[in-house]
Formats: C-alpha cells, sequence, structure tokens
C-alpha cells in the first residue's frame, strides 16, 4: 500500500523541496547583494521577483506532467466501511467541514510555531532550519497523499464490491441539489477563457525577462537599462491582469445579454 501512496507523494514533493531550497539560496543572495551593492536597490528588487516567478511557476509545468490522480489501492472491505461511513458524516454535517478546515489548520499553525521556537531557541543554522522544513514537508505530504488514495481507492475501489458496499458507497456520494446545480453553473459561467490565460502567460513571461533584465542590466554594464527594464515588466504583468478581468466580465455581460434577448438561460 506503500509503494501507490509514494508514487504520488514524491514528485509533488521534490518540486517543493526544489522550490524551498531555491527560495533559501535566492533570500541568501538577495541579501547579500543589498549589503555589498546598496546602490543596486531597485535590481537586486528585480531579481528578487523573477526569482519568485520562476519559482512558482516552473515547478508547477513539471508537477502538471506527472498524471497521478487516478492512484488507488485495495482496502479491506471493513476499513471501506469506516472510510464511507466518514465521508457520507462529513457531507451531510455542513458544519463539520469548517470545524474539521480550521482545526488542521490550528494543529498546522501550532506544530509550526513550537518548532520554530524551538530552533530560533538553540540557534540553528540555515542547513538545519532546511532539514527541519523537508523534513515537515514530507510528512504532511505523504499524510496528505494517503487521504488522497484512500478517499479515492473507497469510492472507487479497484475490487469487486457487493450491493450492500455499493450502497454505501453511493450514500457517500455529494448529493447534486438545484443549489449546488446552480452554484455550478454560475462558477462555470465565471471560467475565464483559455485565450485570455494564454495571453496572460504571454505577458507574464515578457513581465518575467524585463525583471531578468532589470536585475543583470547594473552587473554587466548596462546600469542605464534596469529602470526601463522593470518598468516594461511592472506594465507586461498589469497588462495580463487587465486582459483576465475584461474577459471574464465581458464573458459575464455576454452570458447575461443572451439570457435577455432570448428569454431564458445560456444557449448550446
Amino acid at each position: 500500500m506503500l509503494k501507490p501512496i509514494l508514487r504520488v507523494t514524491l514528485p509533488v514533493y521534490a518540486t517543493m523541496s526544489l522550490m524551498i531550497i531555491t527560495t533559501a539560496a535566492v533570500y541568501e543572495v538577495v541579501q547579500d547583494l543589498a549589503i555589498n551593492y546598496p546602490n543596486y536597490s531597485l535590481s537586486i528588487l528585480s531579481l528578487l521577483f523573477f526569482a519568485l516567478m520562476v519559482i512558482g511557476i516552473a515547478p508547477s509545468k513539471l508537477v502538471g506532467r506527472n498524471n497521478l490522480q487516478d492512484v488507488r489501492v485495495q482496502i479491506p472491505a471493513h476499513w471501506r466501511s469506516v472510510i464511507l461511513d466518514v465521508v457520507s458524516w462529513v457531507r451531510t454535517h455542513v458544519y463539520s467541514q469548517m470545524l474539521l478546515l480550521f482545526g488542521f489548520m490550528g494543529v498546522f499553525w501550532g506544530i509550526s510555531a513550537a518548532v520554530v521556537y524551538s530552533l530560533r531557541a538553540i540557534q540553528a543554522s540555515m542547513p538545519v532550519y532546511l532539514a527541519v522544513i523537508l523534513a515537515g514537508a514530507f510528512v504532511g505530504m505523504f499524510l496528505f497523499s494517503a487521504g488522497r488514495v484512500l478517499y479515492r481507492s473507497a469510492l472507487a475501489p479497484v475490487d469487486v464490491v457487493p450491493d450492500d458496499g455499493l450502497d454505501l458507497i453511493l450514500g457517500a456520494l455529494p448529493v447534486m441539489g438545484p443549489r449546488r446545480i446552480e452554484f455550478l453553473k454560475k462558477w462555470k459561467s465565471g471560467a475565464i477563457p483559455p485565450r485570455a490565460m494564454r495571453w496572460m502567460g504571454r505577458l507574464y513571461a515578457m513581465g518575467a525577462a524585463g525583471l531578468g533584465i532589470s536585475a543583470a542590466a547594473p552587473f554587466v554594464g548596462l546600469a542605464p537599462l534596469a529602470v526601463p527594464a522593470a518598468g516594461f515588466a511592472s506594465i507586461a504583468m498589469m497588462l495580463g491582469i487587465v486582459i483576465v478581468l475584461a474577459s471574464a466580465v465581458g464573458k459575464r455581460r455576454s452570458i447575461l445579454s443572451e439570457a435577455l434577448n432570448t428569454g431564458g438561460g445560456p444557449q448550446k
């Protein structure tokens, strides 16, 4: 049972570890540059934003290539019954979902605060911080992946189940009432068009290039380019946000106009 869970955990954990280590390295580099080159504050700030954009975007592309959304394991019938009973109870009691969410958040922040204060008390070095953070990230990712795999395996088992087991699975499925269907319709109507997302991606890539030029300009003898490149990056990323917002508003208006003109809902 551990092997499928690790298949889900390790790609995401490797990506997250790379992001954490790279972020720590960028922080150290930016701190040293800020101390040694106080006159290049704009370029150093551009370097920070450029690095954060690369750290945030590039690993997500790598994780998206690992299609592990249908990983399931064979679990005993009694364990499946317990999981399905818990899922059914949580979905039936709406307020319990919020309480569980706040409970998990409280436990996470409590453990994190205790670990941070303990490391500060012993005056731990940066490698020790990284080791503790990476170990905690693995434990958290493994538990989260185990929950996902067990949940998916209970709702879509890999083995044949009897009729009473099917009744338990159907009882744990979400109920699609009128309010839920209406909510999904509204959510879908506000989806961002793919064309707008592609343009936002292109503009953000141009913005990242501008930040990179602004960060490197003073160190390659092109200091006058730092300010124009940073301004270009800001304008490109702002245009990306504007295009997405405009496309979402325009789509909502077109759906509303179609409904008013036809006297009903959107026509397909």
